[in-house]
C-alpha cells in the first residue's frame, strides 16, 4: 500500500525522527485501517525497532542522570 511505501522511505534512514515520523504519519494508521495486510508484519517490526529505540534512550538517559531505569509497560 502506498502507506507502507512511504513509511518504509521513512524507515530506511538512519534518523529516529523519521523513524518517528513514519509511526505517526503512515504505520499506525496502515496497522489500524489494514491489520492483516501484507505488510503488517513487516510494519509491526518497524514499530518495534522504534520502540526499542526510545526504551535505549530512555535508558541512557536514566543512567546519565543517576536513575533507574523506568518499566516500559507503566
Amino acid at each position: 500500500t502506498e502507506l507502507f511505501t512511504r513509511a518504509k522511505v521513512l524507515m530506511d534512514t538512519d534518523d529516529p525522527t523519521q523513524w518517528s515520523k513514519a509511526r505517526e504519519k503512515y504505520l499506525d494508521k496502515l496497522l489500524a485501517k489494514y491489520p492483516n495486510s501484507r505488510h503488517a508484519t513487516e510494519a509491526n517490526e518497524y514499530i518495534d525497532r522504534i520502540e526499542m529505540h526510545l526504551a535505549e534512550r530512555r535508558a541512557v538517559i536514566s543512567a546519565k542522570q543517576n536513575r533507574k531505569p523506568r518499566d516500559c509497560n507503566s
